[in-house]
């Protein structure tokens, strides 16, 4: 009989020291808990690390905003999808343990791949009590959100998007009143390689404006990137004579596809892309010539 009690407690409490070694290892810099006091095996305060045990309330990541949870996620496609795109929603992480128990949370290693472990997912509103809506198995790193895929995301854009390259047709002379044809050299959409980020498939498109400055006090915003001669896609024409200097600034933005969660566009400022040509307008009962 006491062999069996000694065995009982010494598996119980195995379980409690491995799951604590994991968790400290998480690299609680980076979490969003790292500041947060909790509760030690003795009762006092500590200022780094959850402590694992059957308290369900201890929250190992809490953020804000856009969570993107890999396929792994227990819960519903519906809820996965409705906590990416709410970026004013809270999220935690909460360890797996067995609730209005004193059991210890050996399930929430045995659960999941080596190097992981099994955490509730709990979201609402910002003013709201969070829910547990499913959980996943996740390892030390930072849970992954819109935020930090959209950064990789422009940073992909940048290395991908063509050079901008104006062009005018005529070049360097006109003369008022005669329409000149400009473009820019590049597509207004570009399809980047497929990534993955944490188990999340990522597609990529990046899409751009053009902000055209014609020099004479006008401006033109558009999606159109222009054609060479004979098109007449984007032309711009003067009405008086000088030399002006026509300028074009792309805006590029990333759209991306989370397989299985949806499409999103980055947050934040476009990569942006700039090219002027000065040409000189004489007017029309001058010769080109001339």
């Amino acid at each position: 009989m006491g062999f069996s009690v000694g065995c009982l407690f010494s598996t119980r409490y195995l379980w409690v020291i491995l799951i604590s070694l994991f968790v400290i290892n998480v690299d609680t810099k980076d979490s969003a808990y790292a500041n947060e006091p909790v509760r030690s095996l003795n009762g006092g305060l500590r200022m780094d690390v959850p402590v694992v045990n059957n308290d369900d309330q201890i929250d190992a990541f809490v953020g804000t905003g856009g969570l993107l949870l890999p396929s792994s996620f227990s819960g519903s496609t519906t809820n996965r999808q409705a906590l990416a795109r709410c970026l004013n929603c809270v999220w935690r992480f909460t360890i797996y343990c067995a609730q209005d128990t004193q059991e210890m949370c050996a399930h929430a290693v045995t659960m999941c791949p080596i190097g992981q472990i099994r955490y509730r997912i709990r979201f609402a509103k910002a003013d709201a009590i969070p829910k547990t809506i499913g959980s996943v198995c996740w390892g030390s790193s930072k849970p992954i959100t819109r935020e930090k895929i959209g950064l990789e995301v422009l940073q992909r854009v940048l290395r991908y998007v063509p050079e901008l390259r104006l062009g005018m047709n005529p070049t360097k002379r006109t003369i008022t009143m005669v329409p000149i044809i400009v473009w820019c050299g590049q597509a207004p959409d570009v399809k980047l390689p497929q990534f993955q980020i944490s188990g999340l498939e990522v597609t990529v498109t990046a899409s751009a404006n053009w902000l055209w400055n014609w020099g004479d006090g006008t401006s033109t915003w558009t999606r159109l990137p222009g054609k060479q001669y004979p098109s007449t896609q984007l032309t711009h024409q003067f009405n008086r004579a000088g030399v002006f200097t026509v300028s074009v600034r792309s805006h590029w933005s990333g759209n991306y596809h989370v397989k299985g969660i949806g499409n999103f566009t980055t947050i934040g400022p476009p990569i942006t892309q700039f090219a002027a040509e000065k040409i000189v307008v004489v007017n029309q009962d001058s010769r080109l010539s001339h």
